[in-house]
């Protein structure tokens, strides 16, 4: 996969059902459990699940299996997987999960379009891009759009939403590759140089038979 990112997209909604949610549940590593467990929301604790069941099908689908894979964390809690070229980074809003698996460093970001208030956008936004969100017919869908594109951003950079939404100028250059096929949704992909970038949809049935 040479220059090539393939973000991997799930639908989560079909974990409503309980038997499902369970089959789902009981594939999840001791440590994803835990994590599950701790999570108060439905809707939060299917997120969780679908994550790391995504992740999995993934990185095995790219060559890896996650079973025998040691997974590692930097000092802003990125993960990465131990002693291997290979990237993935995680994002999930929403009813989706999506995973990006690259031979680069990437960072994936998806967000639902919501109602925006002023408080949010002076504190992610600087005068420049509030100016041409102003313009904007649609300001929720723009915002949300740039938001993701923020978001995937930081993370391709490993620090993280606490270095910050605002001023990202004069950093690190980067592209960026956007997808908006998920009615109500917006999502970004972050690299440091040019590659191909595919966006492939995923169910539950896919998943589970690979993992069988």
């Amino acid at each position: 996969m040479k220059n090539t990112t393939l973000v991997y997209i799930l639908n989560i909604t079909p974990l409503f059902c309980d038997d499902i949610y369970e089959k789902g549940y009981n594939k999840l590593s001791p440590e994803r459990k835990e994590k599950t467990d701790k999570l108060i929301k439905k809707e939060d604790k299917l997120l969780s699940v679908g994550a790391e069941l995504l992740r999995n099908y993934a990185l095995f689908q790219n060559g890896i299996n996650p079973d025998k894979t040691e997974f590692v964390k930097n000092e802003n809690g990125k993960p990465y997987i131990k002693g291997n070229g290979l990237y993935f980074n995680i994002s999930h809003s929403g009813e989706y999960v999506i995973c990006g698996v690259s031979d680069k460093e990437i960072g994936c970001d998806i967000q639902k379009i919501t109602s925006i208030n002023e408080k949010v956008i002076k504190k992610c936004l600087d005068q420049g891009e509030i100016k041409a969100l102003e313009k904007e017919t649609d300001k929720n869908k723009a915002f949300t759009k740039l938001w993701a594109k923020k978001e995937s951003y930081v993370k391709a950079t490993g620090k993280g939403i606490k270095s910050g939404l605002k001023d990202q100028k004069g950093t690190k250059a980067c592209y960026f590759y956007e997808y908006s096929d998920i009615l109500g949704y917006e999502c970004s992909v972050c690299g440091f140089s040019k590659m191909r970038v595919e966006f492939l949809r995923v169910n539950l049935t896919d998943i589970y038979c690979c993992s069988q």
